[in-house]
Order: structure tokens, then sequence, then C-alpha cells
């Protein structure tokens, strides 16, 4: 007869795992030069956006915005922020976006989605 052995997961709780302390945020800002061509903006910055379950005093949900640092060459970003901060704040990290904040090129700075 086999020993049957029950496994406890200590590492979930409520859906985090506590031994993580941040997590990450990345993307890539590009610029669109034409049909199915891009180019990436190096220098570019976006902004992080959060909405919480809090709500101000206008009865409105707060949110946080967060800054990106300015992208590389690639135009890659990548901002880290605190779990117990979200947790703090009730911010629901499925619900962020991005938003371009800073384009290093006049002639490309409209934001679009695809």
């Amino acid at each position: 007869m086999m020993e049957q052995k029950i496994y406890h997961d200590d590492h979930v709780h409520e859906g985090l795992i506590p031994n993580v302390t941040f997590i990450g945020i990345q993307g890539i800002i590009l610029c669109e030069l034409g049909p199915n061509e891009y180019l990436p903006l190096e220098g570019a910055k976006a902004r992080i956006t959060c909405p919480s379950s809090h709500q101000n005093g206008n009865n409105e949900a707060e949110s946080s915005s967060i800054p990106s640092p300015r992208t590389d060459e690639h135009g890659f970003f990548l901002v880290t922020l605190s779990v117990s901060k979200l947790t703090d704040k009730s911010i629901n990290i499925q619900e962020c976006r991005a938003f371009l904040e800073y384009s290093p090129l006049e002639s490309c700075n409209v934001p679009i989605r695809n």
C-alpha cells in the first residue's frame, strides 16, 4: 500500500504570493511610420494609471498614476511596483493602463491603440 502525502501550498494566500515584494509592468513604445511599419522610440515615457476601489469625497474612484522611466533604444520600459503599496491602496493591477506621456519626436506624439 502506498503512503498518501498531503502537501499544503504555504506560498499562496488570497491570490497573492507573500514572498513577492515587487511586480513589474513592462511595455514598448513605438512610432507608427506607415502600415505595418514601426520605429522604437528611445527616450519616450509612459504613464501607468491604476484604478482603486477607494473613493474620494465626490464618490469617484481614486486612481494611482506612476510615470515610467525613459525607454531604451528598443522602446522598452519597465516599472516596478511594491505589492504592499498596491494592496494598501486597494489597486487591481489587472485594470492598470499605460498611456504615452512623452515622445522625443514631435512628428510622433499622438498615441494610438492597436
